[in-house]
């Protein structure tokens, strides 16, 4: 396997043992390199860190004083001319290199059984994708956060008058994560948020987006004057069109989309998430790929979801509650004198078809029906 051309790399590890291996394995791997360490019980790196000075960035995961790899990630990957980033990990579970992938890791080295040819195949992937994701990025002309919510919550709270904004949330997002497996569902997710960033550049939109959760996109468009429903439409018609397989075998599904447009000179971020939000989960009463618009933002300062509000209702009437049970576990001989188990429960609603009534539904309507 030949050597890439790396000059210039940063390892970031709370293991002085393991900064100090890396040190051997490129040696041996890119003998040319020059490796630089940075100790996490340094602190965050400034705002002004150097992140431009290095061409491969290997960050931890767990990087001690509950501190980790992925909330730096986060925070960081909209820094200027970001490295290419492997994520670093002693742990094993499909969810965090969904994770990793999803903040903007390229690639992803497990710390048990670290050869050289493993580094060397990261190092080569990371560097590839890197140069795939930078020529997509130079050819789209919308701002895209990836998966950095904060960056898009400051876009929104400069958002203007006429500005609308918008919530396109996967339906039964949970089905479709037990019929085609954690990384396919996430594979999909991409495809969706790579499709809404494609219709906004041919569109010929201005504004910003971000991936804000598993299955859901947000996105600001400005200036729209009154074409928010317009937009919804359109968006409503590519979707209809859109097709998506996984393995041979066409993926059915919908989306629902929230939308508002912005009437008010000055922004509450918090209010205009919550009346997307809202918006979205009136959509999924809707069949196929649909869309609500929320009313005006002046006038309904503290309407109630009505809809969100009987659901609820509904669910815990008609017992449609969901418990789970964990066994608590003793972390010291001291700390619990008793020979009984003990269990933590959670409880889950469910709305009419199944799916698990997530919290920042029902909490924003027991805000506003106090």
């Amino acid at each position: 396997m030949s050597e890439p051309s790396i000059k210039k790399v940063l390892v970031i590890d709370d293991s002085a043992d393991y900064r100090q291996l890396f040190h051997v394995l490129f040696k041996k791997a890119c003998p040319t390199a020059e490796i630089d360490d940075y100790d996490p019980t340094w602190g965050k790196p400034p705002a002004i860190f150097p992140w431009a000075r290095y061409e491969l960035l290997i960050l931890d995961y767990d990087l001690g004083s509950g501190e980790n790899g992925l909330d730096w990630l986060r925070n960081y990957k909209t820094s200027k001319d970001f490295p290419p980033t492997i994520m670093l990990t002693a742990q094993d579970g499909d969810e965090l290199v969904v994770k990793a992938q999803r903040y903007g890791a390229q690639s992803f080295l497990r710390k048990e059984g670290l050869t050289k040819e493993k580094l060397l195949e990261s190092i080569k992937h990371a560097l590839e994708k890197y140069r795939e994701e930078t020529e997509k990025a130079n050819e789209q002309k919308i701002r895209v956060h990836v998966y950095n919510k904060g960056k898009f919550f400051q876009s929104l709270a400069q958002a203007k008058k006429n500005d609308a904004v918008f919530l396109i949330e996967i339906d039964k997002y949970q089905a479709l994560r037990e019929s085609l497996g954690i990384f396919a569902t996430d594979k999909f997710a991409s495809f969706i948020s790579e499709s809404i960033s494609k219709f906004i550049t041919d569109s010929k939109y201005d504004g910003y987006m971000t991936r804000i959760g598993d299955s859901t996109v947000a996105m600001l468009i400005q200036n729209v004057q009154d074409n928010t429903e317009e937009i919804a439409k359109k968006l409503c018609e590519y979707f209809n069109k859109l097709d998506y397989q996984h393995e041979g075998k066409k993926v059915s599904f919908s989306v629902n989309i929230g939308a508002i447009c912005i009437d008010v000179e000055k922004v509450d971020v918090a209010n205009i998430l919550a009346r997307i939000e809202a918006a979205c989960r009136q959509a999924r009463e809707k069949p196929g790929n649909s869309y609500v618009i929320s009313g005006n933002i002046a006038e309904n300062e503290d309407k109630v979801d009505q809809q969100a509000y009987n659901n609820i209702n509904d669910a815990i009437k008609e017992n449609r509650i969901q418990p789970l049970f964990q066994v608590l576990v003793l972390v010291s001989d001291s700390a619990l004198n008793a020979k009984t188990e003990f269990y933590q429960t959670r409880a889950n609603l469910l709305d009419p078809d199944n799916n698990i009534i997530e919290a920042k539904d029902f909490i924003p309507v027991m805000q506003l029906s106090r």
